[in-house]
């Protein structure tokens, strides 16, 4: 597996408009021209998910974000018992534990 991330750099005289542009007809360029029978290119840049002609791609990414809502929920509230648990055992363990803190 090989990874290579490339990012567009704004030059002088360049609009947002045109650096966008220019990341898309890269996504293209691998989805549409590119032929190999022994590489296999994935693609996937802010500017390709935020593009209006992938909308459907936008809805599917926004969607498999908040199917994983109620995992991080979970995960936030387990860490925040088992961190609170922890502290206060600690702190019963060095005879820091008193009414007033």
């Amino acid at each position: 597996m090989l990874a290579l991330q490339l990012q567009a750099e704004r030059k002088e005289g360049w609009t947002t408009q045109m650096v966008k542009d220019f990341e898309i007809s890269i996504t293209q360029y691998f989805e549409r021209d590119f032929v190999s029978s022994n590489i296999r290119v994935l693609t996937l840049s802010t500017t390709y998910v935020e593009s209006e002609n992938i909308f459907i791609f936008h809805r599917k990414v926004v969607r498999a974000g908040m199917s994983l809502l109620p995992f991080l929920i979970v995960g936030f509230a387990i860490m925040a018992c088992v961190s609170s648990l922890t502290t206060f055992l600690s702190a019963l363990f060095m005879d820091q534990v008193s009414i007033h803190k």
